[in-house]
């Protein structure tokens, strides 16, 4: 198992969620749960921080097609930051890239400019 970590803070209306190592069978599920304690809690804006995450497999993809399912029911978004090209590459085989915009910043994310 390796090295994972997840953290959530504020950032105006939005809530951004870091997520640091794998995403994979044995992690995704911490941030399953981080991602829905945030939409519990009233947040509906979500920006996941991809940045430091270096490889994620399909059990991080259902995650977050679960929390875009969520946010969405709620009228909300979710919206990547900083995914590899290995996550790039499979968010855009699975058309993904059409309902999670990806963004280079957190910033750009809040702002909603998209890459």
């Amino acid at each position: 198992m390796s090295d994972f970590s997840v953290d959530a803070r504020s950032d105006g209306d939005w809530v951004v969620v870091t997520a640091a190592g794998d995403i994979d069978v044995y992690t995704a599920p911490r941030l399953k749960r981080a991602l829905t304690e945030e939409i519990d809690r009233g947040h509906h804006h979500i920006v996941l921080d991809m940045t430091k995450v270096r490889f994620m497999d399909s059990t991080g993809l259902a995650v977050m097609v679960g929390g875009l399912k969520k946010v969405k029911a709620k009228k909300g978004t979710l919206e990547l930051v900083g995914p590899n090209d290995q996550i790039r590459r499979i968010l855009t085989i699975t058309d993904l890239v059409k309902i999670l915009p990806v963004h280079d910043s957190v910033e750009d994310a809040c702002r909603g400019k998209t890459t």
